[in-house]
């Protein structure tokens, strides 16, 4: 039988996690995070982040500082280290997240662009001179040399992604794709999105998410670090520069939640596209408000995970 994976998705504030970690009890899984806000140490309550509940693991959240340039490649490594290992102890990975394009690293070919770095080569290669990296690329892939540009065949830099793309080609980096796996898209209309999106920001709120940023900030980390680019967190760059007043704070409350919507509509539209281009025995899209919501999931997994 093929190893197999399920995959929770849809926009921000549909109930992703609570599911996942219900199917995850059920089928004896544990749950792989795909989102790229919740992969940094100490910002919490600002990205929603569900700690493990119930002991069902929950892999790929809290695994960076945030002055750590978290990317697409490390995605890409990292989640196919875990997913492997939950498959060799005979469980279940369920992928859970909102972040599109970490789902779709999973289970469409790579592109070469996005093929992750290999930091013991480069530490090899690094070593070496630039005539002996292009011997190393003409041996290994001609075409490969002959279609760089003259500025690229003279670059350190560039010979070594080269050789690195050339060696990851070899190593058939996409045959981790998995051939049996099942995604359950989480739609609602905009207005209900909308609705519990401002819950869930009023709740942060009281939460502490203020607290939260100012320990971040006496830790020494910046409001100029990419993790901090993430909303709510840039939002409080004034706030703490000198505006902290209730009016502030009440402006920058009204900016997380019109930024929360904005990112609703785009995770619409990037899995509406997403769900069309796989079979209907592939897919599962359901409405978050549809009567009996978790027993018509239960029912379409079970289907699935039974059929060997």
């Amino acid at each position: 039988m093929n190893p197999k994976l399920l995959i929770v998705s849809g926009p921000t504030s549909s109930g992703k996690t609570q599911i996942g970690i219900e199917l995850a009890q059920k089928y004896n899984g544990e749950i792989v995070s795909a989102d790229s806000r919740q992969v940094y140490k100490g910002m919490d309550i600002g990205t929603g982040k569900d700690l493990p509940k119930n002991g069902i693991p929950i892999w790929l959240i809290d695994i960076v500082p945030p002055d750590y340039m978290f990317n697409l490649a490390d995605y890409v490594r990292f989640s196919r280290i875990v997913i492997k290992d939950i498959w060799k102890r005979k469980k279940l990975p369920v992928v859970v997240g909102g972040t599109g394009l970490y789902i779709e690293s999973l289970i469409k070919p790579l592109n070469l662009v996005n093929i992750p770095r290999d930091d013991i080569l480069r530490q090899k290669l690094e070593k070496l001179k630039v005539n002996d990296l292009i011997n190393i690329l003409k041996k290994r892939d001609t075409s490969k040399w002959e279609s760089m540009n003259i500025s690229d065949k003279n670059n350190p830099r560039r010979l070594i992604r080269a050789i690195e793309i050339v060696q990851s080609k070899n190593k058939n980096i996409n045959e981790f794709l998995p051939s049996d796996f099942l995604m359950i898209y989480l739609k609602s209309n905009l207005p209900i999105l909308y609705k519990r999106i401002d819950k869930r920001v009023d709740s942060r709120v009281k939460e502490g998410i203020v607290s939260e940023i100012e320990k971040l900030v006496k830790s020494g980390f910046s409001f100029e670090l990419p993790a901090f680019s993430a909303f709510p967190y840039r939002f409080f760059k004034s706030y703490f520069n000198g505006l902290n007043s209730d009016e502030e704070l009440n402006k920058i409350i009204a900016k997380w939640k019109f930024e929360e919507h904005a990112l609703a509509r785009r995770q619409v539209t990037w899995f509406k596209k997403m769900i069309n281009q796989f079979p209907q025995e592939q897919s599962l899209s359901i409405d978050i408000t549809s009567p009996d919501l978790i027993s018509k999931i239960v029912a379409r997994v079970t289907k699935w995970y039974t059929d060997v």
